[in-house]
């Protein structure tokens, strides 16, 4: 997106990393305040190896809490959370250490620990601590403990500015490491700049500006309209008409770069503006109009605008800008990768004077804030909240794991055969598997042929191998690491033998390690002689290893002197999802846990429960600060009888409430809504429905969303009275899930 500038310093980094290693060393400073960087062999780190040895790593994590907004300045406040099933305490001997990027240079700075009310600058303190959920803070304590969060502020000399590469890295002694991204990137949104740098002088006019997605790092306002007036900020004149005025005088616009994906508008999307009368009026009725409209490099559509008024417009005789928001309600609407979107900006007629902005400053940070848009799946596994139990409602459909992907990913397109293809935690998103290797033959897929000497094979024709991103973190890996594989003997024998070898492998950058392997044999590959790809899953056991912070996990096959001949291998399509899962990474069961629900009225014209826990979903709402307007859709997966059965009139819907943890009902969001048409006797089928709550705000961080199935039966109630549900049946595509899609939901 168009934005500030990337910071790009890792050699500068690592020399002041080293700086400040040898600093500790001389110094002497106790093992407990020593700092943990790679590289550097202080007593933190002897602490967190001796930790692993005896299992407390395992135990111990902290993760960041997910926000839409890290406010840049000189004072950064964030949370963590204790993932792990150990306490954390002794904050005074964790190590902090910052690199960022400033107006006058980029900075590594390591923070001391003060146990104070407030941070001076190089100083980190914890602000609270807060009882699972983010909910309240449990004063006075001293220790995290598992589930909790902790509150940390953090003090700089001067203030940080927007950069990819700006982060804090925050590591205990007992093994636990986090890094924070503070840099300033909004992935809820998009902030109004005046340049595709940051601001360091007055400017002339200009229009077309751009958006992006980092937080504005300039602590002053300039001028950005020199040729108009003297005013900080900009001035648009009165008498804009609607989207197409083209007075530039009477507009402001601002565009994002090409969008890289498609980006979904649901429900409620607001834009903060900061404002004020001409020559700061603290009497004048001012109108602002704005315009989302969609441009894809040649013309404009419109998406929504929304126009508010206020008199007199700073009713608080303020005698400066004014925070305001405008909101663009039930929104249903999504641009596609290459578009840009643009924010457009009038003042009306009816406003009684011209309106001044400002904007790309630490202080007014205007921006563009979109929902986030989920989709729920309902799940086998089970939770209990208060004395009831519920099945889950979870954001994954499958078990997460790395998938193996081809270049480019989704395929899109045949491609020669490539080493050092990636794996990521995105689930293959292509229907149709193409052929990997056209340089090597004409089928789908990619051929390895037999002969390949092991993990250190280079030919690409007997081997491939796959590399994860970089990891930000330690990795532990210890238990088994299980790969399941999309196979075929070559021109799908079923007769032929088939044996591949995987090796696990960490990648430094420069040199390779293996971890481990193993091989996957069958004597007869396809021995149900199915003529297709078959999945295979091989185990790789692995005991305490670490892959460390910058290192990359590879995988890599070759066809052992087992196998009768060459094999082919399928990846990256939706129907041959070749994955790799680390251990504790995958759902308690890898093939899902299908629970069918039945409900039956008795031959009563009645709306009934499935038996099984009342046909209730739960999905928790921690970290989120509103239900937006947008429409879900809802598709139930149904059973009414099979064909030539005879069944009453029926048809499946649901209640959505919100749920405290104390098991109590805190507000109904619909009741008998998502109805279906009437559903016929034809086995086991999908049937869907529609539903817009009313916008929401979220009361308590440890409340959930709650929906309820029901069945209704409108007549023939002599007739069969039962409908059953299906959850978490993984042997249908994904459009047949009982899911809710496009659930909008706005961040803290």
């Amino acid at each position: 997106m168009g934005g500030h500038r990337v910071l790009d310093w890792p050699i500068f980094g690592a020399l002041i990393i080293g700086l400040v290693a040898f600093g500790i060393i001389i110094s002497g400073v106790t093992a407990f305040a020593q700092t943990t960087l790679r590289d550097v062999s202080g007593s933190s780190q002897a602490i967190r190896e001796a930790a692993r040895s005896i299992g407390i790593s395992n135990r111990t994590r902290i993760a960041p809490v997910e926000v839409c907004e890290t406010t840049l300045g000189s004072t950064l406040s964030f949370d963590l959370e204790n993932t792990g099933s150990e306490p954390l305490h002794s904050p005074s001997d964790w190590d902090l250490i910052a690199w960022y990027g400033t107006s006058s240079g980029l900075q590594v700075t390591r923070l001391t620990y003060a146990n104070s009310a407030t941070a001076a600058a190089g100083e980190w303190i914890i602000t609270d601590i807060l009882a699972p959920g983010g909910n309240s803070p449990n004063v006075g304590r001293g220790i995290v403990d598992p589930g909790e969060r902790v509150r940390i502020t953090t003090a700089f000399a001067t203030s940080i500015w927007a950069s990819s590469s700006n982060k804090i890295r925050i590591s205990t002694p007992g093994g636990a490491t986090a890094d924070i991204d503070i840099s300033g990137s909004n992935p809820c949104g998009f902030y109004l700049h005046n340049s595709i740098t940051t601001p360091t002088a007055n400017t002339l006019a200009s229009i077309d500006l751009p958006a992006s997605a980092f937080y504005p790092s300039q602590t002053t306002l300039y001028n950005y309209d020199t040729d108009v007036d003297a005013q900080s900020g900009i001035m648009i004149e009165k008498g804009g008409s609607d989207q197409d005025e083209s007075n530039t005088a009477r507009y402001q616009n601002w565009q994002t770069a090409a969008l890289s994906a498609d980006l979904e508008l649901q429900g409620t999307v607001s834009l903060n503006l900061w404002a004020a009368m001409e020559n700061f009026s603290t009497s004048s009725t001012g109108t602002l109009t704005a315009y989302l409209r969609d441009y894809n490099g040649s013309s404009y559509t419109e998406i929504a605008s929304s126009t508010l008024a206020a008199g007199p417009w700073d009713a608080e005789a303020t005698g400066t800008f004014v925070d305001t928001t405008l909101d663009f309600n039930n929104l249903d609407y999504t641009l596609v990768s290459g578009n840009q979107l643009e924010i457009k900006v009038i003042v009306p007629n009816t406003s009684d004077e011209n309106m001044w902005l400002a904007y790309d400053t630490e202080s007014y940070p205007v921006k563009v804030q979109f929902p986030l848009v989920r989709d729920l799946y309902a799940h086998g596994e089970q939770r209990k909240v208060a004395t009831s139990t519920y099945y889950e409602l979870l954001t994954s459909f499958h078990d997460s794991g790395y998938y193996l992907h081809n270049n480019p990913t989704p395929p899109i397109a045949s491609t020669t055969a490539q080493a050092s293809l990636g794996i990521t935690l995105t689930y293959p998103g292509a229907s149709t598997l193409l052929d990997y290797d056209g340089d090597l033959d004409t089928g789908p897929g990619r051929t390895i042929a037999k002969g390949g000497s092991g993990p250190a094979e280079t030919d690409i024709s007997q081997q491939q191998n796959w590399l994860s991103p970089v990891l930000f973190s330690d990795t532990l890996i210890n238990g088994n690491v299980i790969v399941e594989i999309w196979a075929a003997a070559q021109g799908f024998s079923s007769t032929s033998t088939g044996e591949l070898k995987l090796y696990l492998r960490d990648y430094n950058g420069s040199t390779y390690t293996e971890i481990a392997s193993t091989t996957i044999t069958a004597s007869a590959w396809d021995s149900a002689a199915s003529g297709t790809w078959v999945k295979k899953a091989g185990e790789i056991s692995v005991s305490n290893y670490t892959v460390a912070d910058g290192n990359q996990l590879e995988l890599k096959i070759t066809v052992g002197d087992g196998s009768s001949g060459g094999m082919m291998i399928a990846y990256d399509t939706s129907g041959y999802r070749s994955v790799l899962r680390l251990p504790d990474t995958n759902e308690p069961n890898p093939t899902g846990r299908p629970a069918t629900l039945s409900a039956d009225s008795g031959n009563t014209v009645a709306r009934v429960r499935p038996t099984e826990n009342g046909g209730r979903l739960l999905f928790p709402l921690a970290g989120y600060a509103s239900i937006t307007d947008g429409t879900w859709d809802v598709s139930y997966r149904v059973w009414t009888g099979n064909s030539g059965d005879t069944v009453a009139e029926i048809h499946a819907d649901m209640d959505v409430t919100i749920r405290t943890a104390s098991g109590d009902v805190r507000a109904t969001l619909g009741s008998d809504v998502a109805q279906t048409s009437d559903i016929a006797a034809t086995g086991w089928q999908t049937k869907t429905a529609t539903f817009t709550p009313a916008h929401y705000n979220i009361v308590d961080q440890i409340d959930y969303l709650q929906i309820d199935l029901f069945a209704d039966v409108t007549g023939s109630e002599s007739s069969s009275t039962q409908l059953k549900f299906m959850l978490d049946d993984k042997t249908v595509d994904l459009t047949n899930w009982t899911r809710i899609r496009n659930i909008a939901f706005l961040r803290n």
